[in-house]
């Protein structure tokens, strides 16, 4: 309708003119709208694959310091197993009668003040040990891993700027 009374009213009832209802480029009109929606990309598809990017990597970041936290609980984990079997092994070489040592006999004893022996030995390797993998992560983080997220995520947002700014 709006076609036809633009079309007498600037065209002088010329029906060459006629884009929509035109049998000769309505065809053509068609493939050009198919093709101009094809080529049109969704923007909150490229917005969502943006922002779930920044949350993988920054997920990613808070668990590598995160990691940190994890090898300093099982320090304190294999420093207290050590002290309570420094404990143990005291009271054995005491002779003192402890809830663990009341029912055994002298051979178990000794054979337990071995295995505490042992255990007090590994879980000091084990400790010295955690501390050198927690000194390694500390300078990994702050060498390497903070720099790179931190340089990387000043200029993507930098870009980001400039692009609504424009």
């Amino acid at each position: 309708m709006f076609e036809d009374v633009a079309l007498n009213y600037y065209h002088d009832n010329d029906g060459d003119k006629l884009v929509l209802t035109n049998q000769d480029t309505k065809e053509e009109f068609n493939e050009e709208c198919d093709k101009l929606q094809s080529s049109v990309k969704n923007p909150y598809e490229d917005i969502y694959i943006w922002f779930k990017k920044q949350y993988l990597e920054t997920t990613g970041v808070y668990h590598c310091l995160c990691g940190i936290q994890n090898v300093m609980k099982e320090q304190l984990n294999t420093e207290s197993k050590k002290k309570s079997d420094e404990k143990e092994l005291e009271a054995l070489n005491a002779g003192k009668k402890t809830l663990k040592s009341v029912f055994k006999s002298k051979s178990k004893k000794e054979d337990s003040i071995q295995k505490l022996q042992t255990s007090i030995e590994v879980s000091e390797k084990e400790i010295a040990d955690y501390k050198e993998l927690i000194k390694f992560i500390v300078v990994f983080n702050g060498s390497t891993t903070v720099p790179n997220f931190k340089s990387g995520k000043i200029k993507l947002y930098t870009r980001a700027l400039l692009q609504f700014s424009v």
